[in-house]
């Protein structure tokens, strides 16, 4: 069963447990009823801009849920998905989570940045195995380095597990 909360300071708009913002009063060019469209915001969050005497401020959709189904974000906390699908803004799917057990989170679900999951790896997860067994084999970290285009040091972290592989 849907239902709807008012979004604290936009009394023109409501909040469905289902993930949607409806504007609820007519208004200049809009009329009331109006499922408002969310468009996908940084890094894949969907959000709304909201009116209110004209000025326009943009919300992330998944804020506006939790808050009014879960009540105030406590301080130090962040929403959470609990399914990781950033477009799954239904009130049952929020959480509210510390900063560290979210990345948790996270690392255990697979949606972590861990590994050649990383934006910024330079080697893939079988690389960092192979990297290893050379090195069991008595290879130098010098032609380790070379043969796999990183540096010596970074090499040597990876021998000695200062990088993580991706958690499996």
């Amino acid at each position: 069963m849907i239902e709807t909360r008012p979004i604290s300071g936009y009394l023109d708009y409501v909040v469905t447990n289902a993930g949607q913002v409806i504007r609820v009063t007519g208004g200049k060019g809009t009329q009331p009823g109006l499922v408002l469209r969310p468009r996908v915001w940084g890094k894949g969050y969907l959000g709304v801009h909201l009116y209110r005497r004209g000025d326009r401020r943009r919300f992330l959709v998944h804020r506006l849920v939790a808050a009014a189904f879960l009540g105030p974000c406590p301080e130090g906390h962040e929403v959470n998905h609990k399914d990781r699908d950033r477009s799954n803004n239904t009130a049952t799917n929020l959480e509210y989570v510390t900063p560290s057990e979210n990345q948790l989170h996270a690392n255990r679900s697979g949606g972590g940045s861990a590994g050649e999951r990383n934006a910024r790896a330079k080697v893939t997860d079988a690389q960092v195995v192979a990297i290893r067994a050379a090195a069991d084999t008595g290879e130098p970290h010098r032609s380790i380095a070379l043969r796999f285009g990183i540096s010596k040091t970074h090499a040597g972290q990876i021998l000695r597990r200062q990088v993580r592989r991706s958690a499996r």
